[in-house]
This record gives structure tokens, sequence and C-alpha cells, in this order.
């Protein structure tokens, strides 16, 4: 007894919140209404103003008679109950207007009713305690005597609501609901605690009291409906269980429909969404701990899980019709749907072929579908729809073939069925278009994993891609047919979309069955070509989507098939992941998936400057990059120093002119991204040529394989032309990269100017040891290396004086002075007594002669002109 007084008082503490928030919600629309209708006072009383004449004065207002007879305390109560403030009659403004809450009028008047009727219950409690301990009365008289204390209170609560006394809005609905708590404590006397019913007679018993409460609720207002609900879907778990499903499901089915058509009656939607909820919940607990799957068809289940889905909507039928929409009334059909569609979903994963659950998910589809064309302002419905079959067709793994044909025949043309009544009706036609293009994406890429997995996509690729291209075809049809109408306008973008993606599935399952990694990045071109022709945003946050989807797909193929040595098809979604290895497909996995990202780049750039166009371009470039390096990788073999010249004609020329081009690009259309990703490029290219060539040749002289003969080898090929290259990307880069740009810049041609120079050493050296660059070095070779420094010194001469370039010509003094000395002090290091001097005086000379002739021909010093020409000369060789 003690525990039913627990629950008793929670009850009632409940309740009264409940009915502190109702009041709080009346005063406030009340506060709302009021305003407006201030407004509209003042308007009219500053027209009529405006209107009357200048010397007029305004008569004065009577004081209101109930006011004056009733008193200034009185007046102000009933302001109070109208939800008008006493700050709103000093003068504030409806906007300003704070409303204080009248603790007084709570503490007086809605308090007592609750505490009253919470007291009533314990007396009765204490009556009954009494009445056991004494030994007055029977078991039956107990229970009686609390059923007839259940009448007569329920009864006293008409009475008051007949006779209209003082408050009797809330006492009525106070002595109802102690009417209600008696009844079911009248059951719960009679089977659980003297075993005087059986438990079916006493759940029945209590299901009866809930169905009353839930029926006079319409009189006695919601709190005293919240009440049968809650006593309601417990009684059958509390007093026993009812003999058998069926029976189950049709008392929970007429609590469920009372409920709502109360609701629905009354507009009480946030009762009627808890009534859902507690429904739900009973079908979890039915669905989850009582019903097996293996062994029962469901079908009753499957009926009361129909049943929530359906309720909420027919609550909207026995609505007034002037009701206007609340927020409740439009989620709460959606949220009993939702709920209800994944159970059936979750029960489906679990049960034997032959149970009642995806059928059941069918109809559910098929109502939902119905009732969004029936009912246009419930187009929602339509799309929880398309959302329970999307999430179907992702929980359902390893299903029977033929049970999965059962539900997409049916299914698919009731989703897109539905999509299409809307769009020909006019009704957010872009949206549904995109709805109907996903479900039927989702359904191709699904079944094409589940139906036949990796194996089968590998065995026929052809069949898939020929379904594809033939829906592809199919849609392009669509859009042919309506071209020039009102409605192609609005789905030709998405449908265009669709047609789009099917045909990149098709081409990435001719390419490589089933990788669709390939397909996402192909896909990003395709909207990039939609997008181009139709100038819809969304496809460029779909491409973003796409680029997301290809970058997580290649990364997680690669970590899994060269990380996990397992069969994945056994995970939950392992037939959706790639196992494929980047350096094992360079080609399918980020050459031509690189290309579509910069293709489809290109033609998101043609229509639109964005960050997100950026983000491609920049992502693409890389992937291509990569690409090419796990193409040519290859070749280096375990030794890249030694080979640097085999696989570097392709390797460097390749990722330099790539990123030279992408910085080209970006200059001359304003592509940021491709300027930061060949930037990226160049310098990874630059640093590899120096670990690879630069830095090895400083140890005179590495193992190096260098296929033809002096000057017409590969060598050739590799260095000049990345010697060009950089130089190139210097000139390029330099203006668009500010300062930071200029410093890189000079640095890139700097290292283009040394791989020119170490190829005139490594040509030098090639013509003399053509066997891997190994030998010992003759003094005739060291006299040919000092020859090639002073022609490159000559020649960055000519070239610095020509294009007026002064950091050229201090190289090219450098590299003068370094040859003059270099023959002076080391090829000639071995000379001894007159040779020696006549060294030294050679290296003299020629440092005068080096002198002479910058300021001859760089500085334009001439004897005629000396004092001129010398301070000509420095002049010029000041910096600017």
């Amino acid at each position: 007894m003690a525990d039913y007084l627990l629950i008793i008082i929670l009850i009632l503490a409940f309740m009264a919140f409940q009915a502190h928030l109702d009041i709080r919600a009346l005063k406030r629309r009340v506060g709302v209404l009021e305003a407006g209708a201030s407004a509209r006072a003042d308007d009219s009383a500053e027209r009529e103003a405006a209107s009357a004449a200048p010397t007029a004065e305004p008569a004065a207002e009577p004081e209101p008679a109930s006011n004056v007879a009733q008193g200034p305390w009185m007046a102000a109560q009933a302001r109070v109950a109208a939800g008008v403030g006493e700050e709103r009659e000093t003068g504030g403004g409806p906007g300003t207007e704070k409303r204080g809450f009248n603790w007084e009028h709570m503490l007086g008047v809605r308090l007592p009713v609750w505490g009253g009727a919470a007291l009533l219950l314990f007396a009765a409690f204490l009556f009954a305690s009494y009445a056991m301990e004494q030994g007055v009365f029977t078991p039956a008289v107990r229970v009686w005597a609390c059923g007839a204390g259940a009448a007569i209170f329920l009864a006293a609560a008409f009475f008051a609501r007949w006779r209209k006394i003082a408050n009797w809005g809330r006492i009525s609905g106070a002595l109802a609901a102690v009417a209600i708590g008696l009844g079911y404590a009248t059951c719960y006397l009679a089977t659980a605690v003297f075993a005087f019913w059986p438990p079916l007679w006493g759940a029945a018993g209590s299901g009866l009291v809930g169905l009353v409460a839930i029926a006079i609720a319409l009189v006695f207002g919601r709190l005293v409906l919240v009440l049968g609900l809650l006593g309601g879907y417990l009684a059958p778990v509390l007093l026993g269980e009812l003999a058998d499903g069926w029976t189950l499901l049709a008392y929970l089915t007429t609590v469920l429909v009372a409920s709502h058509a109360v609701a629905g009656w009354r507009g009480w939607w946030t009762s009627a969404l808890f009534s859902s909820g507690l429904a739900l919940l009973w079908g979890a607990v039915w669905g989850f701990f009582i019903h097996n799957p293996r062994w029962d068809s469901g079908l009753d289940l499957t009926l009361w899980l129909l049943a929530i889905a359906m309720a909420p909507v027919a609550a909207e039928l026995v609505a007034r019709a002037d009701e206007r929409i609340a927020i409740m009334r439009r989620d709460g059909p959606v949220a009993a749907a939702g709920g209800s569609a994944l159970m059936l979903i979750l029960l489906g994963v679990e049960a034997l072929p032959g149970a009642a659950f995806w059928p059941g998910f069918v109809a559910w589809m098929a109502f939902l579908a119905i009732a969004s064309v029936l009912r246009p302002r419930r187009m929602d419905l339509a799309g929880v729809a398309m959302g329970g079959f999307v999430v179907a067709l992702v929980l359902w793994r390893d299903p029977e073939p033929g049970v999965r044909l059962g539900v997409l025949i049916p299914a698919l043309p009731i989703v897109l069925g539905a999509a299409v009544i809307h769009i020909a009706a006019g009704r957010a036609q872009r949206i549904w278009a995109s709805a109907g293009v996903a479900i039927l994406m989702v359904s191709v890429l699904s079944s094409l994993v589940d139906f036949d997995g990796w194996a089968g996509a590998r065995d026929v690729p052809q069949i898939w891609a020929i379904l594809c291209v033939g829906l592809a075809v199919a849609i392009v049809a669509i859009l042919v047919a309506l071209r020039g109408t009102s409605t192609s306008r609005q789905i030709a973008p998405p449908l265009a979309a669709g047609a789009s993606g099917l045909a990149s599935v098709a081409i990435g399952l001719v390419v490589e069955p089933g990788y669709y990694a390939l397909s996402a990045a192909l896909q990003v071109a395709g909207l990039g070509l939609v997008f181009w022709r139709y100038r819809v945003r969304t496809l460029l946050y779909l491409a973003m989507v796409y680029v997301a989807g290809y970058l997580g797909l290649i990364a997680l193929g690669h970590g899994v098939a060269t990380e996990f040595a397992g069969d994945i098809t056994s995970w939950p979604y392992g037939r959706f992941i790639p196992v494929l290895a980047l350096d094992d497909a360079p080609w399918q996995t980020l050459i031509v998936p690189g290309v579509a990202l910069v293709t489809g780049a290109t033609l998101f750039a043609l229509a639109v400057r964005d960050r997100l166009v950026a983000v491609i371009d920049f992502a693409g470039l890389l992937v291509l990059a990569l690409g090419v390096h796990l193409a040519i990788a290859p070749l280096a073999g375990a030794d890249p120093v030694r080979t640097v010249f085999v696989f570097g004609p392709l390797w460097f020329p390749l990722h330099l002119g790539t990123a030279a081009a992408a910085l080209w690009v970006a200059s001359r259309f304003g592509r940021q991204g491709l300027y930061w990703g060949g930037s990226i490029i160049a310098v990874l290219a630059g640093l590899a040529l120096v670990r690879l060539v630069v830095v090895p040749v400083t140890d005179f002289w590495p193992r190096m394989e260098i296929a033809g003969i002096a000057i017409f080898n590969l060598a050739t090929v590799t260095l000049v032309l990345a010697s060009g290259l950089l130089v190139v990307i210097g000139r390029l880069i330099k203006p668009t990269g500010g300062e930071a740009g200029r410093w890189a810049g000079i640095g890139f041609q700097a290292l283009g100017g040394v791989t020119a120079f170490v190829w005139m050493l490594v040509t030098i050296r090639h013509g003399f040891h053509p066997d891997l660059l190994q030998g010992e070095t003759l003094r005739v070779e060291r006299y040919g290396y000092t020859g090639g420094m002073l022609a490159f010194a000559f020649g960055l001469l000519w070239l610095g004086t020509a294009r007026d370039a002064q950091a050229i010509r201090i190289a090219s003094l450098a590299v003068a002075l370094a040859t003059v000395g270099k023959l002076f002090v080391f090829d000639m290091g071995g000379l001894e007594g007159l040779w020696r001097i006549g060294s030294f005086l050679g290296l003299g000379l020629a440092l005068l002669g080096v002198s002479w002739f910058y300021a001859r021909f760089v500085f334009g010093v001439g004897g005629r002109h000396g004092q001129e020409g010398g301070a000509a000369g420095e002049a010029s060789a000041s910096p600017a």
C-alpha cells in the first residue's frame, strides 16, 4: 500500500506541474491576443484624432461599473485572471510589458484544488489501512468500498461541473482525477493485494478504467486524459498478461485510438504525442521481450506497429476544421511513423523468412504515401516513408534475394509514385525529384552489393552496367519529354544529376567492377557538367559530399588492403569497402579520379567562383600527382639514387610540368586551389630533385645508371627539362604569392640554375665514365669540368646581360671566380717551381681579366670615358 500511495503522489505532482504549464501557455496566448487588439484600438484612436477638429476635447472615459462595484483588489484580480499585468495598465507598451506571476492567485486558487485531491486520496489510503489492521471489513467489502468511492467522487465531479460552482473547472477535474485513481486502486486491491480477481480480470478492469478516463477527459480536461493513458497502457504490465496476442492487440488498439480521437477533437496534440510514445514503448517491449520472431509470424505485433503509425494521421480527421496547425500536430505523426518503421525494420532483420514484418513495412510505406497524397499538408509523411526505405536498405544485411525483391518491387513504385504525384501537382517539385533520384541510387548501389557482392559484380559487371545505363537513358528521356515546361525547370537539375551518377557507376563497373570510389570521383565531373548547365548551388554541395566519399573510400580501402589480412566481407558493411591498394592500381584509384575531380572543378569554375571549387581543385590536383608518383615509383627499385635517371625522365617532368600548368591556370583564371596544389607539388618535386640528384652528386661520384651517350642521354632529358620547368615555376609563382611568392620564385629559379649546373657536371662525367659514373678522375677530365664551368659562367653572363637580371650576372660572377680558383688551385695544384709561380701569376691576370670583362661588357665602363663611365657603372650596379 505504501508503494501505491507513492504512485498516487507522483501522479498528482505531475498533474499539478502539467496544469501549471498549461495555465502559463494560456496566459501567454491571451496576452498576445490582447496586445494585438490594443494595437488595433490605438491605430483606430489615432485615425479618429487625426480626422477630428483641433479644438475638440476628448470625452472622459467612464470607469467600468464592475470594477467600481468590486473595488480595486477585485479589479486587479480580474485583470490578472484575464492575463493583463499591472505594467500594461500603467502605460507599458505591448512590446515591452512583462506580466508578473501572481503567487497569491496560485496559492489561493490553484494549489488548494490539487492539494485537496491528494489529501482525499491519502485519506482513502489511511482509511483502507486502518480497516485492514483492525479487521473491520472483509477483503470483498474493502474492494467494493474502494470502487464505490471512485463512483462517488466521479459523481461529485459531474455535480460540481453541473452546478457551476466557483472554480468549478479545476475542482471538477481534481475530483475526476481522484475517481480515476480510486478506480485503479480498486483493480490493484482486487488483483495484487487480496487476489480477489484473477490477473485477466484485473487487467481488463484497469483497461476499462483507463478507457473511462480517456472518455471523460472530453469533459474534465487533458490531465484526466494523461492519467487514463498511464493507467491504460500500464495495466497489462502491472496487473498481469492478457490471454493472447490478439486480445492484447485489441485492447492496446482501443486505448490508442480512443486517446487520439479525444486528442484530435480537443486539439491536445501534446497528449496525442505522449500516447504515441507510450504505444511505441509498448511495441518495443512486445517485440523485443515478449515476441519471439523465430517461432511466431508476428502478424499481431505488425498490426500494432501499423496502428501506431496510422492513429496520429487519422486523428486529424476528427479535428475541428477551424483549428490552427500546431507544432505537435506536425511532428506527432512523423515521430510515430518513424518509430514504428524503425521497429518494423529491426524486427524484420532478425526474423526468419515468412514473418509479417517486411510485408508490414511495405504496407506502412503505402499508407504514408497515400496519406501524403490525399492530405497534401502531410507531404512530410512521404518523406518519412522514403527515409524509412533508405534505413531499411542500409540496415538489412545478408537478406534472402527473394525476400529483398519482394520488398523492392512494390516499395519502389510506392515511394517513387508518391514523388511523381506531388511533382505533377506542383508541390515542392525539386525536393521530390531529388528524393526520388536519391532513392533510386541507393536502391541500385545497395542491391549491387547485397545481391552479388564483390565477386558477383566482378563476374558480371556488364549486366549491372547495362542496368545503370538503361536507368540513365530513361531519366534523360523524361527530361527530353518535359523540355520547355515549368516542371522541367524544377526537376531537371536533380534528374540530370541522377543520370550522371548512374552513368558514373556504369563506367566504374566497366573500368574496375564494384569500385565505388572511382564512380564517386566521376560523379563530381558529372555534377560539374550539370551545374554548368543549370546553376543550382546544391549540386556544388553534393559534389563536396562525393569528394569526401571518394577520399574516405580510397583511404579505407588502402588501409584494409595493406594492414588487414582477414576477410572483411564478414563485417557488417564489409561488402561496401573497396579493398584495393593505391599502388596496385594507381590508374583506377588515383589518376582517372584526379582527372575527373579537376574536370569537375573546371566546369564548376566556369559558372561560379567559390571556395568549395578551390577545395575540389586542390584535392584533384594532389590526387592526380600521387597517382602519377605511384605509377612511376616501381621503376625506382630499391635504390632510387642509382635509378634516378631511369624513372626521372618521367617523374620529374610530369610533376614539375603539372605544377607549372596548375600555376599558369591559377594566374590566368584565378583558380586558388590549383595555385596551392601546384605550389605543393613543385616544392615536393624540388626537394626530391635535391635529395636524389644534387646532394648525391656532391659526393663525386655516386652510382647512377644513365642510358645513352654523352649529352644525348636520359640525364639530359631529366635535368634540362627539370631546370627549365623550375625556372618557369619561379616566374609563375612570383606575381601571385606576394612577398613570400617572390622569395619562393627566386628559390625555384636558383634551383633551376643549380640543376643546369649539375647537368653539365653529370654530362662531362658520363662522357668519361659511362659505366655508372665510376672510375678514376683524370687530369683531362678535371680540365673538362673547368671548361664546362667557364662556359656555364659565360652563358649566365650573357643571359643576365640580355635580360638585365642582376641576380643572374652575380651568379655568373660567382661561377667564374670559382672556375678560376679551381683551375689554379686544384687543377694546377701539382705544379712546382717556376710553374707554380706562373700559375699564381696567371690566376692574378685571370682575375684582372674577369674584372675588365664585367666593367666593359656589364657596366659599360670605357677607356675614353673613365670617370663618367665609372660613375655610370656604379649607378647601374646599385640596387633599385
